[in-house]
């Protein structure tokens, strides 16, 4: 079984969050079509935070400011051959503005509650995240030690 560390963030705006639409599907999923948030890998050698303040950048354009951890997670693949351990951040923009061009071309700002009303297809783990989003109980970020061994 391999495993992978990954970073989500969940960016709010106006009682709105940011919603990407996956262009393609994952080796290990047919994500294709499917909503999701900014989510991507953990480089080597690269702290949790870094991650998701590239990944918001590479899929959206968008800089934001990190404000708190929302959860942490664990998926497996459906073959069980891969093992996901994913960090959920609440983060704010820091400018109005888009940056750059983003990998992503499909973007929406939507209500949490019309997400669950109208029923959207979300890709795996992705409705678990905004429903601890909508329970407001944020860790603060400090709670990440960074030690070197």
């Amino acid at each position: 079984m391999t495993t992978q560390i990954c970073v989500a963030a969940v960016i709010g705006k106006d009682n709105r969050i940011l919603l990407l639409q996956e262009e393609k599907d994952k080796i290990y999923e047919k994500s294709k079509g499917l909503w999701t948030l900014p989510v991507g890998k953990v480089n080597k050698n690269e702290n949790l935070v870094s991650a998701v303040l590239r990944e918001v950048k590479e899929e959206t354009g968008y800089n934001i400011r990190v404000s708190g951890i929302i959860g942490i997670y664990e998926l497996f693949s459906i073959d069980k051959k891969k093992q996901v351990f994913g960090v959920a951040f609440k983060g704010k923009l820091t400018k109005k503005q888009r940056r750059g061009s983003p990998e992503s071309k499909n973007l929406i700002w939507i209500n949490t509650k019309k997400i669950f009303r109208e029923n959207m297809k979300l890709r795996r783990g992705i409705k678990e995240i905004i429903k601890d989003y909508q329970k407001n109980v944020i860790l603060p970020v400090s709670h990440i030690k960074v030690i070197d061994f």
